[in-house]
């Protein structure tokens, strides 16, 4: 019995001691597990909180470069962070249809040289029966940051097609840039005449560009205007001579005309040109220059210029913006007018005014001859106060006088608004917002267009263009008013009677 019980005795302890090792070994298995679980769970919600905060670490970042981009632009030029991220930049391409012949330019100094160079490459393409391919509008003294803006921004190509038959087209269309490829053209533009960076050069197109009026042969480079397009567009010039003149034909004696291009083997006659390109064969025909070639038949304007509308939407800027200017002026006389740049002809409110362009600036580089009388370019307010009066005088209203002027002469500004002037500064509008940096420039060229009466600068290209345009569109004569004692065959008192004749005679402002 007793050896019986002993051995139950040790049974139990064996049983217990076993019971005992078993739940040691789930307990230490039990915080293993936990230990390993919580480990797991702190590494998951680090790399949960990494994955969070990188998203806000990238907008930091972009929060910087967007800055830097900023303060770039509002000091004219591009700051490149070498912490982004930009996918390297390839070719633009060239889309141009293979079934058409084109006629290109480059572009030539300020915005209404650059006008006048799209009018007479637009009757070159016309002459040519080539489809006109225009470069923007380049940077200047309007558009410090250096950027390019389309010319169908401010004109209506599509109506200037309708009625002259000519296809345009423009760069922006045919050449079309990503962020990158503008980045690297903006930045070669910024660098004035250094040599191109190998970036630049790997996204380059070789064109050949013909030397006109001595532009881009080894004596004569080419504008600035005209290396800040080619730069933006990546085009790699190869300036070629123009075709030989073919047996026979008609000798031009060019410096008649061009007294600033002694080279006699220089393309400068208008004639001559078309004469020379008439059989040219290449899909691109692309000039180093336009604005210079002379037309002894004046021909430009009336097949081009007067043909180039503004957009609506900026005419009708321009209008909204002199009523407002104008509105509570003691003559201001509110009327319905058929407005000549719709094409339905529609009537408008507007109110009748006079226009004065008071050109400064660097106008008085014009005079600066021995025998040129600087007043002649700077003409003093006091004279266009004169002619003022005496439009004034033959009139039922006195109409408000509307000035355009770059002079930044605070004794000037005082006295137009002592004369009860109204100068427009576009400082007070949105101008630079709704139309971009040219928007001012080509408000104020609508204005003077559709003035009922324009005083103008008599040495101001601006000028002559508005000039052009109201003679065009109303029939009407231009005044240039003149210092006393400088008055020249333009601006002559008989003159001026024959001028308010004229201006009598059409109504003024009926249209």
């Amino acid at each position: 019995m007793r050896l019986a019980r002993s051995a139950v005795m040790q049974n139990k302890t064996l049983l217990i001691g076993a019971l005992v090792l078993l739940v040691a070994g789930f307990t230490m298995y039990s915080s293993m597990s936990l230990l390993n679980f919580e480990f797991s769970l702190d590494n998951n919600n680090l790399q949960q909180e990494q994955q969070q905060l990188q998203p806000h670490q990238g907008k930091e970042q972009q929060h910087r470069q967007q800055l830097g981009q900023q303060l770039g632009q509002q000091h004219g030029h591009t700051v490149s962070d070498p912490s982004r991220d930009e996918t390297p930049p390839t070719p633009p391409p060239l889309l141009l249809d293979p079934s058409t012949k084109y006629l290109s330019f480059l572009p030539f100094a300020g915005l209404t040289n650059q006008f006048i160079g799209v009018e007479i490459a637009a009757y070159i393409a016309l002459r040519l029966n080539r489809t006109l391919l225009v470069p923007p509008i380049i940077s200047n003294i309007h558009d410090h940051d250096n950027t390019h803006q389309s010319w169908s921004r401010y004109f209506d190509f599509k109506r200037f097609s309708n009625l002259t038959g000519i296809p345009v087209v423009e760069w922006d269309t045919v050449r079309p840039l990503n962020a990158a490829q503008t980045r690297v053209g903006r930045e070669r533009a910024l660098g004035g005449g250094s040599a191109p960076t190998e970036e630049w050069l790997a996204l380059a197109t070789d064109m050949t560009c013909q030397i006109i009026y001595g532009y881009g042969n080894p004596v004569k480079e080419i504008n600035s205007s005209a290396r800040s397009f080619v730069s933006h567009f990546f085009l790699n010039l190869i300036f070629q001579a123009p075709p030989a003149p073919a047996p026979g034909a008609q000798v031009y004696d060019h410096h008649q005309y061009a007294k600033d291009e002694l080279n006699p083997e220089s393309l400068v006659i208008m004639e001559d040109l078309i004469e020379r390109y008439a059989g040219f064969q290449d899909q691109m025909l692309l000039l180093s220059h336009t604005f210079k070639i002379k037309d002894p038949q004046n021909r430009y304007w009336r097949t081009i210029g007067q043909h180039l509308h503004f957009e609506p939407v900026l005419a009708k800027y321009a209008r909204e913006r002199v009523m407002n200017e104008i509105r509570e002026d003691s003559g201001a006389a509110p009327e319905r007018a058929v407005d000549p740049e719709s094409v339905d002809r529609e009537e408008v409110d507007r109110i009748p005014y006079i226009a004065i362009h008071l050109r400064r600036g660097d106008i008085l580089s014009k005079c600066t001859g021995a025998h040129e009388d600087p007043t002649h370019c700077e003409v003093p307010i006091s004279s266009y106060a004169e002619v003022v009066e005496r439009v004034r005088a033959g009139l039922r209203h006195k109409r408000p006088v509307v000035v355009t002027t770059d002079s930044d002469s605070m004794e000037e500004l005082e006295e137009m608004k002592s004369l009860g002037w109204h100068r427009i500064d576009h400082s007070e509008d949105d101008v630079h917002e709704a139309l971009g940096a040219f928007g001012p420039a080509f408000v104020d060229a609508s204005i003077l267009a559709h003035a009922d009466v324009f005083l103008g600068s008599v040495k101001s290209t601006m000028s002559r263009v508005a000039a052009n345009r109201q003679l065009s569109w109303y029939h009407r004569s231009t005044i240039y008013p003149q210092a006393p004692g400088s008055a020249t065959k333009e601006s002559t008192a008989a003159d001026l009677d024959e001028s308010f004749s004229r201006m009598r005679r059409s109504g003024i402002r009926r249209l």
